[in-house]
């Protein structure tokens, strides 16, 4: 057996342990809420099922390194070709029932909506449905107008079927995931690597279990980024803005481009471009103020209220969990410091937004390249350090970026590293306070850091110089 099958063999055991037990457990899930028992949200039934999971996880993440690193480039004629190497990958994930109970929160919105119920002016708990004791989140819905839209279609099958509603849902995210991947082929035509980097993307760990497994709306996200890297690539410079309000409309972190779309048709003088992204900015606020999101209130909702005050692999969870080993400090001075530290982060996050998007004015100028590496660097340092409430899926927008910003090593491999570490630990980790949160947190936390602070002397090691190889621009057209 050659290296490249042992590899696909072993990846593909591990992947398919991981999912059966995690659909063992999202049955298991389904019939404890359905029989009313109790803990149906508690995250493993045991530590022993825990460690095996996540034993079946960091194998297959193990196993995708050493594909990655290999120094043969893979080569393949066509997409659909690419898609059949990958087919059990993403198949199996696909059919896995999801453990998450955040795809019965994205259905209950959809039910919210086919009734007519404004789901970001009524809380969840406010609306009664089949799916109201699957419910983990009592807020409004903190997610776009179009996610909305696609919570509404697969609602309508779930008024049918329960489970035949989830895997509509589920089958839309697959073929969203299949076009992203075809994005990123279409992307690197010009790239010695573009078949591996495709496959790489496609069955990156992280991806298929959020995307796939789990069924994660940043799916939707992603081909919105893909399809702002095309539209660049393409010179389609006034649809860049669509694109943004777009992913915007999906899920609220895309907001945070747009000033540097806008920057990139300053300084490149594309006035009627221009001319565009202000009258389609306009339209998009007032047909959502029109529509969905009528009050400010409404607004307010897409910025995730309900976990204001929470923390998760993140450093203020770090900074929360650590003072809960001081029993002796006053409850309201430690709130005072995390509230301290979360200012502190978020300023240290503005100040570097600023000063990247005056640096993009003061550059001779403006490519695509910097626009996309500045957008790259932007998403990485807010969910890295300024986001107190991160949740493992988060990091897999940066995998776009990571995929075709080849002129960018470091910010390719951060993002890298950040998917992978990500769901090390799976599930359950980063919240409550024992030693083992913690630990898992800096698994989470530190592989980015690294790449990080040790950025281009990491290319001294064999590994990491497969893995951040010199390859040609990616926008090159």
């Amino acid at each position: 057996m050659t290296k490249k099958k042992a590899l696909f063999t072993f990846g593909a055991v591990f992947t398919i342990l991981f999912c059966l037990e995690l659909s063992i457990l999202g049955w298991s899930n389904l019939h404890s809420v359905l029989s009313n028992l109790q803990d149906h949200h508690k995250p493993f039934p045991n530590q022993l099922t825990r460690l095996r999971i996540n034993l079946e996880f960091i194998g297959a993440t193990i196993v995708y390194i050493l594909w990655l690193a290999q120094k043969q480039k893979e080569n393949f004629p066509s997409f659909n070709k690419i898609l059949s190497v990958c087919a059990l990958f993403l198949v199996v994930p696909f059919l896995t029932y999801p453990r998450t109970f955040d795809i019965y929160q994205y259905l209950h919105y959809g039910l919210m909506g086919l009734a007519g119920v404004n789901p970001y002016l009524n809380s969840a708990d406010s609306f009664s449905s089949s799916l109201s004791s699957f419910l983990a989140w009592s807020q409004s819905s903190t997610y776009g107008p179009v996610s909305q839209l696609i919570f509404m279609a697969a609602a309508a099958v779930v008024k049918v079927n329960l489970v035949a509603g989830i895997y509509f849902f589920k089958l839309l995210c697959l073929i969203f995931h299949a076009v992203n991947g075809f994005l990123v082929w279409t992307l690197l035509k010009n790239s010695a690597w573009r078949s591996k980097i495709t496959i790489a993307y496609l069955v990156n760990p992280l991806l298929l279990t959020e995307h796939l497994l789990c069924a994660h709306i940043d799916v939707f996200v992603a081909n919105a980024l893909l399809l702002l890297l095309l539209f660049l690539q393409q010179r389609k410079y006034s649809l860049l803005v669509l694109m943004v309000w777009l992913g915007f409309l999906e899920k609220t972190l895309p907001i945070i481009w747009l000033p540097f779309v806008f920057s990139f048709l300053l300084l490149n003088r594309r006035w009627k471009d221009i001319g565009v992204f202000i009258l389609t900015s306009i339209s998009v606020i007032l047909v959502v103020s029109l529509t969905a999101l009528p009050t400010i209130e409404a607004w307010r909702s897409l910025l995730n209220p309900g976990v204001t005050d929470k923390t998760a692999l993140s450093f203020h969870y770090l900074l929360s969990a650590s003072l809960s080993y001081f029993p002796g400090m006053a409850i309201e001075t430690k709130q005072n410091l995390l509230s301290l530290f979360t200012r502190l982060t978020t300023l240290g996050f503005a100040a570097f937004y600023g000063i990247a998007l005056l640096k993009s004015y003061l550059k001779r100028r403006y490519s695509e390249t910097n626009l996309i590496s500045d957008i790259g660097w932007v998403t990485l340092v807010l969910i890295l350090f300024a986001t107190p409430w991160v949740m493992p899926w988060y990091a897999s927008i940066l995998l776009p970026i990571a995929a075709v910003n080849l002129t960018s090593p470091v910010l390719a491999l951060a993002g890298l590293a950040f998917s992978l570490s990500s769901n090390l630990i799976y599930r359950g980790a980063g919240s409550g306070v024992s030693i083992f949160s913690i630990l898992s947190t800096l698994t989470v936390l530190l592989p980015p850091i690294v790449v990080l602070v040790f950025g281009s002397r990491l290319r001294h090691l064999e590994l990491m110089s497969r893995l951040m190889p010199e390859r040609e621009p990616s926008l090159k057209s």
